[in-house]
């Protein structure tokens, strides 16, 4: 108790029991500035935006868009690259490669399985089986894909059910066909938005199509006021949602499509003022009253006056004519930069590199150019399992349900239709940028268990099952004419096994 006296004393704390006081609120204050990117500064004047649907802002710019775009593709190189480069790297020479690879109960492969059923599939993939007009295979069929994908931002592929061989094939159709002017609300809750129908759920029940005229086609009017509704179970519609409730695609140029029409623009301006200056020298004006034209060495079939010159020519002109030079300094020393700039925004828009669209490898160095091939191959995968999961898969599933109804698996009971559809896609892969150093460093993963034979080839295209069956087969071949070929396979650590031993194979 002295202990506390003496602390009041020296704190100067009083017994007298005092009233507590409500302390003062202290608002913050007010933060006016936000997110800066919302502001209506005066910088910011002009970024008046309202927002809206997805399927409003197609309905307002989607066929516009779609127009350009395709004007793009047939007129200007750039735009006719980029659609190249998206069918060779996302497609490829060989197209996609479909391994069936359906399992017993025991876990093992059904090898007679699969390889029928592949041997049928390829046999469908033929043109005269694949699609209603037989002019495709279904490689090219996908190259066909892609092509829309890219320039019309979506595609839309039609099963046909018919009296073929296998009973299954694909029809594609234009994106103009289906009608996105048609919307409307049905008596049975559905919506129409863009010419496909919807249900509750946002789920695709009908495509809208405009009724083709055969009359008129060959004038280019190919179709009439009339829709005809096609179920939503016989439509593949393929495009990149962007948004929840986006019903139909936008080109892939939309974001670089004003770059691109400006930069042809500038060069088309500059390619003409270089030629023109390259042709005309100058010009003759006259500082008297012209009583004495000046008549040259002839005209052209236009009655321009023309002028021999040889070099080393000195020429002295007529009395009362002045000369004046013509040297237009367009295109200057800035538009190889100028256009590089350019390009590089157009190529970030259309997501590849700006080396691989412009051709132009100058600046590069192998660990540049390395870095930049690992991103944008990883973008074209990305691509591949988006067309993969997205069509071909539900192609496949389809085929193989017609293919059973039509009795072209032999006897393969339907009953294991499950099990049978078990498709797996190999995409286009791409040779090694430095194949030495990436072949020892991918048997040096295998060597310490980060990878497995079949992960690595796998990364390059290959089906490790049929790289073993063709070395085998070529083992074979060779052991028939007394040739010996060996693969050998990495060895143990030498703690594990004797050195003494000595395993071939893959």
């Amino acid at each position: 108790m002295e202990i506390k006296k003496e602390l009041k004393k020296i704190f100067g704390i009083k017994d007298n029991p005092v009233t507590p006081v409500a302390a003062p609120v202290v608002q913050p204050a007010m933060s006016m500035k936000g997110f800066n990117a919302a502001s209506g500064n005066r910088l910011l004047s002009d970024w008046n935006i309202i927002g809206m649907s997805p399927d409003a802002d197609l309905r307002q710019a989607m066929v516009e868009v779609r127009n350009r775009a395709r004007d793009l593709v047939n007129n200007d190189g750039y735009a006719k690259k980029f659609v190249q480069l998206c069918k060779t790297n996302i497609v490829g020479p060989d197209g996609f490669q479909m391994q069936v690879k359906s399992r017993d109960l025991n876990g093992t492969l059904d090898t007679y399985a699969n390889t029928f059923i592949e041997t049928q599939f390829k046999d469908w993939a033929k043109k005269q089986h694949c699609t209603v007009t037989q002019d495709m295979t279904f490689r090219m069929l996908q190259e066909f894909i892609i092509g829309y994908l890219v320039r019309d931002g979506e595609c839309f592929i039609r099963k046909v059910y018919n009296n073929s061989k296998y009973g299954f094939q694909l029809q594609v159709i234009e994106p103009d066909l289906i009608d996105e002017g048609y919307a409307a609300v049905l008596d049975n809750g559905n919506v129409v938005s863009l010419g496909i129908e919807y249900d509750q759920w946002r789920k695709p029940v009908a495509y809208y199509m405009k009724k083709l005229d055969t009359r008129t086609n060959v004038y280019g009017t190919y179709y009439t006021a009339e829709r005809v509704r096609i179920p939503a179970t016989k439509m593949y519609h393929l495009f990149i949602k962007e948004r929840a409730s986006q019903s139909r695609g936008i080109s892939w140029f939309v974001q670089s499509m004003l770059r691109l029409k400006m930069l042809n623009g500038y060069e088309e301006a500059a390619l003409v003022n270089a030629r023109v200056s390259a042709a005309k020298m100058g010009f003759l004006t006259s500082t008297t009253d012209g009583s004495a034209p000046y008549v040259g060495d002839g005209k052209d079939a236009s009655g321009n006056i023309l002028s021999n010159v040889e070099p080393g020519t000195v020429e002295v002109l007529p009395q009362g004519m002045d000369f004046k030079s013509f040297s237009p300094d367009f295109p200057q020393a800035q538009y190889e930069m100028y256009v590089k700039s350019i390009l590089r925004g157009i190529s970030s828009g259309l997501g590849v590199s700006y080396n691989g669209l412009a051709n132009d490898l100058t600046a590069v160095n192998f660990s540049s150019i390395r870095a930049g091939l690992v991103e944008e191959r990883e973008y074209w995968k990305s691509l591949q399992s988006v067309l993969v999961e997205s069509l071909l898969d539900d192609i496949f599933t389809d085929w193989l349900e017609a293919a059973f109804l039509n009795n072209q698996l032999g006897t393969l009971p339907v009953s294991k239709f499950d099990k049978f559809n078990a498709p797996v896609w190999t995409g286009r892969r791409w040779a090694w940028v430095d194949p030495r150093a990436d072949v020892d460093a991918a048997v040096l993963a295998i060597e310490k268990g980060l990878k497995t034979r079949t992960m690595v080839l796998a990364e390059q295209g290959i089906d490790y099952e049929e790289l073993v069956e063709q070395i085998a087969e070529e083992q074979a071949i060779a052991a028939k004419y007394g040739v010996s070929f060996s693969v050998t396979a990495p060895q143990p650590a030498a703690s594990a096994t004797s050195n003494s031993e000595n395993t071939n194979g893959i």
